[in-house]
C-alpha cells in the first residue's frame, strides 16, 4: 500500500512540475497579479491559459500550438502570456472554467474578458482567434 501511495505522489509531483517547466521555458507568467501589472506597464493585454495537470489536451495545446515560434512571437507582441493550473487557484473566480484547456484574453486596463476559448486549438485555429481579436 505504501508503495502505491508513493508512486501516486511521485506521478503527481512530476505532473505538477510540467506547468512550471513550460512557463519557465516559454517565458510565461504564473501569477495573475504579476501578469496584470506587467501587461499594464507594457501596454499589452493578458492571454491567460488555464490548465490542469491531468489534461492531455492541455499538453497537446502547449506542444503543438503554443510552442510554435510563429505563435509564440505573435502572442508576446500583444499579450503577456499567463499559465495557471486551475487547482492551484490564484486568479479571479470569474475566470474559473470546468473544462480545460481554457484560454482567456483579458483587457489589462479594465481586467474584463475580451474573449474566451475552450478546448484544444491547432495552429491555424489559434491564429484565427488572434486575428479576430485584432479586428
Amino acid at each position: 500500500m505504501k508503495i502505491i501511495l508513493l508512486a501516486v505522489l511521485l506521478v503527481i509531483q512530476v505532473m505538477a512540475s510540467n506547468v512550471d517547466e513550460f512557463a519557465k521555458a516559454m517565458g510565461y507568467e504564473t501569477n495573475y497579479e504579476i501578469a496584470m501589472k506587467k501587461a499594464k506597464a507594457e501596454g499589452k493585454n493578458v492571454m491567460f491559459f488555464m490548465v490542469t495537470q491531468y489534461c492531455p489536451w492541455c499538453k497537446k495545446y502547449e506542444k503543438f500550438t503554443l510552442k510554435k515560434a510563429s505563435i509564440d512571437a505573435r502572442i508576446k507582441e500583444k499579450y503577456v502570456p499567463l499559465i495557471i493550473n486551475r487547482e492551484k487557484k490564484g486568479f479571479p473566480e470569474e475566470y474559473y472554467m470546468k473544462i480545460t484547456p481554457a484560454m482567456h484574453f483579458i483587457d489589462a486596463k479594465t481586467e474584463k474578458k475580451m474573449l474566451t476559448s475552450v478546448g484544444f486549438k491547432n495552429k491555424k485555429e489559434f491564429m484565427g482567434i488572434l486575428d479576430s481579436l485584432e479586428k
